[in-house]
């Protein structure tokens, strides 16, 4: 639940209820009390050598934005349309149009708010517009096709409320399901001016708190999309052994810092030492916390080392002497299971770390800690307590 006002002025644009130059407290018209979100990430199908398929959905709902019921037009004079309705007593009324509408409006489920302000000047968002829903989904899939090489197939599906809405009723009998159109906030309109008795004369709006008018304006189509992207040319491990290769044969000096770079390519990249050293002070760090993560890194290099030994020495004897794509197959196992314990250790940082420290990290990162979850740990989290160090666990 969220809530928060403003101080504002009717001459800034807020509801006019009285002098238009006196500030006044009104709730925030953009903000809804009420949000719920839910996102659910499942996996459909998987293989180790690569390619799989997962299903995101993302589903909220919101109560409505606060509203104020207003005249249409400027009938106090200030020169801005915004002016506060008077909520007319039927029973009360000496203009029978201003009766019988007010008793056809108060009844109707859309304007219950106006129940309890008979007789007086609407408050400043008083009424609440109806909650609306969304639901989104997106399929990924990813086919394998060569080593380096794949297809990515992706399917998104945006208002699905909408095109089950449109499914169930027609076209015609649509119920506005996952549109977010505004509500009429107009009660009154003007038709006159009584002379003799000096004031104006009012029409009953029958479409006030109703937003099936601006719905056919701001209606939201149900959106079916489907893309795919395949990898053309050589995969880029099949590049830098190739680079290497020139390298060896014509640049002695520079094939040792090619070298360097394409063994360092097998590494992924440590994100305790990234944070450290890049996000510390973003995250507000504590002591703890530092000295943890630092325990954390050493642990995590001294396995990535052991992990990558073998392939480090592979690359400096085989760049040259054998086809790049025996090289690419060959080292590509280890840079999977370098992946794998990535994101174990991210894991652990994730039981570190406040949710509000978390939420700032890096988006990639969380994802793969997401899609981790309700998978047992290969790994033992004890870095969380300074001076111990995780224990790695044998990567397949």
């Amino acid at each position: 639940r969220s809530l928060s006002r403003a101080r504002v002025r009717a001459f800034d644009g807020a509801p006019a209820s009285g002098d238009p130059g006196r500030m006044a407290w009104q709730p925030n018209p953009f903000q809804a009390a009420h949000v719920l979100q839910a996102y659910a990430s499942l996996p459909l199908w998987g293989r180790e050598g690569g390619g799989g398929a997962t299903l995101h959905v993302t589903a909220r709902a919101q109560s409505g934005l606060p509203f104020t019921p207003q005249v249409a037009g400027d009938v106090n004079g200030d020169g801005v349309a915004n002016d506060a309705a008077f909520v007319f007593d039927p029973s009360t009324s000496a203009d029978p149009a201003i009766a019988q509408g007010m008793r056809t409006i108060l009844g109707s489920p859309s304007a219950a708010c106006l129940s309890r302000q008979v007789g007086r000047i609407a408050e400043a968002g008083s009424c609440t517009g109806p909650w609306t829903a969304d639901l989104r989904a997106e399929l990924l899939a990813s086919i394998p096709l060569r080593v380096g090489r794949g297809m990515s197939i992706a399917v998104r599906a945006d208002n699905i409320l909408g095109g089950v809405d449109r499914l169930l009723h027609g076209p015609a009998g649509r119920r506005g399901w996952g549109d977010a159109a505004p509500v009429d906030r107009t009660l009154l309109s003007v038709r006159g001016f009584d002379l003799a008795a000096g004031r104006f004369l009012y029409d009953v709006n029958p479409r006030f708190g109703s937003a099936a008018a601006a719905r056919e304006l701001y209606r939201r189509p149900f959106v079916l999309e489907v893309s795919a992207s395949f990898t053309l040319g050589k995969s880029w491990p099949h590049i830098a052994i190739d680079q290497l290769a020139h390298a060896l044969r014509h640049e002695a000096g520079a094939a040792e810092d090619t070298l360097a770079i394409l063994a360092q390519s097998v590494r992924p990249a440590n994100p305790m030492r990234n944070t450290l050293q890049y996000d510390a002070d973003r995250l507000l760090l504590t002591s703890e916390q530092a000295v943890a993560l630092e325990a954390m890194s050493d642990a995590y290099e001294a396995a990535v080392d052991s992990l990558t030994a073998d392939d480090v020495e592979y690359l400096a004897s085989a760049v040259g002497r054998e086809p790049s794509a025996r090289i690419t197959r060959r080292i590509r196992p280890v840079h999977e299971a370098g992946e794998a314990l990535q994101v174990e250790y991210l894991r652990c940082m994730r039981t570190l770390l406040s949710a509000d420290q978390w939420a700032l990290m890096d988006a990639g990162w969380i994802a793969d800690v997401e899609r981790a979850r309700g998978e047992p740990m290969r790994i033992s989290c004890l870095a969380s307590v300074p001076g111990q160090e995780p224990e790695a666990a044998e990567m397949p």
